[in-house]
């Protein structure tokens, strides 16, 4: 069984859908995906829900038409006309749910994170409702699904935390029967759902951590990250210009190089599919027949395989004359640093490094 996911920039288009639609026909029949909202929609629906706080209906109104556009060019794609009858009758059932929480945030006056979650999951659920459109309509038998239905995470809105349980449960009970039954399902990303059922997201990187999340779930043979880079490359390429693809990577490299500044995959990606032991393989829908990056448990090759870098990090070396006081130059220190970005930072901070060194 495997699960794939599409990032925005391989959904952007009606062409890229098209394209993310054919290489999920291309897969074991027991399959499902995980999809992003379309490139730009999630900041879309941002704009559209500041532009409610702040009561500017000419803006709001400009918003929601850029994002209605977007959807209609690829709703224009799905040949069979009931289909898309269809997919436009489930659209519409999600504006109508925007429209009402952008109402909540006009009367408020301010966009909580709540709210916010309910309207950015817009855009994942239409792209699903899309996709698994435009499949039926290629005669692949298909059936969208909400995650905040199958990922159950707490009420930290904005940056949910997955509950394991819960979510194994419920990816058995709305998942698994349609993969008995040789459906594709193609279910939202980023998003999940409280556990009195308000929709909640996973914040950054959370679209690729729901497919590992959802392999984990669903005992996934391997899980795919589709997206717009053909794999783990050696080197930024945009500083080493003959950087190459890495052909495999161990979960504890992969996870290194996250932490460490390499793009491609977010630290937390891969913690659940290590859980299981499931491999992980990065691919870009703009080369799918490159064999991109394999992530698994262990590697044959114990070379150095790639180099990473951070910008704008600062190193602060303390000497402690007396081992005895290192927890307490540890608590200065740290006071001093944990500084509200919003706030100057205050005329004495520097006394603390003083009475240290000193």
């Amino acid at each position: 069984m495997i699960v794939l996911k599409f990032g925005g920039t391989s959904v952007g288009t009606l062409e890229k859908v098209r394209d993310a639609a054919a290489i999920i026909e291309q897969q074991p029949e027991t399959r499902a995906a995980v999809v992003s909202a379309a490139s730009g929609v999630t900041n879309l629906l941002l704009e559209a829900a500041q532009y409610a706080a702040t009561g500017d209906t000419a803006a709001l109104e400009h918003v929601l038409e850029l994002i209605t556009t977007r959807h209609t060019a690829m709703l224009d794609g799905i040949a069979v006309k009931q289909e898309r009858a269809g997919a436009v009758g489930e659209l519409d059932q999600l504006y109508a749910a925007l429209l009402a929480s952008l109402r909540a945030v006009t009367a408020a006056g301010e966009v909580s994170k709540e709210l916010s979650d309910r309207i950015v999951a817009t855009g994942e659920k239409s792209m699903s409702v899309m996709l698994a459109a435009l499949l039926r309509a290629q005669g692949t038998p298909a059936v969208h699904v909400f995650a905040d239905t199958v990922i159950g995470t707490d009420d930290r809105f904005g940056n949910a935390r997955p509950d394991k349980d819960r979510t194994r449960a419920q990816a058995q009970e709305r998942i698994r029967p349609h993969l008995e039954h040789g459906k594709t399902v193609i279910m939202t990303g980023f998003i999940g759902g409280s556990p009195d059922g308000r929709t909640t997201t996973l914040g950054r990187g959370g679209s690729d951590y729901s497919a590992t999340i959802l392999g984990a779930a669903l005992d996934a043979d391997e899980v795919q990250i589709w997206t717009d880079v053909p794999g783990v490359l050696s080197a930024d390429p945009r500083q080493v210009p003959e950087a190459r693809v890495v052909p495999a990577i161990s979960y504890e490299e992969a996870q290194e190089l996250a932490h460490f500044g390499a793009k491609v995959l977010h630290p937390r990606t891969i913690r659940p599919a290590v859980a299981r032991d499931i491999p992980v393989r990065i691919l870009s829908t703009f080369a799918p027949t490159e064999p991109g990056t394999l992530v698994q448990r262990k590697t044959s090759d114990s070379r150095i395989k790639a180099v990473t870098a951070m910008k704008g990090l600062m190193m602060l070396s303390i000497d402690v004359p007396e081992l005895e006081d290192l927890a307490g130059a540890a608590a200065s220190v740290f006071q001093q640093l944990h500084v509200d970005r919003r706030q100057p930072a205050p005329a004495q901070a520097g006394v603390a490094f003083a009475r240290i060194f000193g």
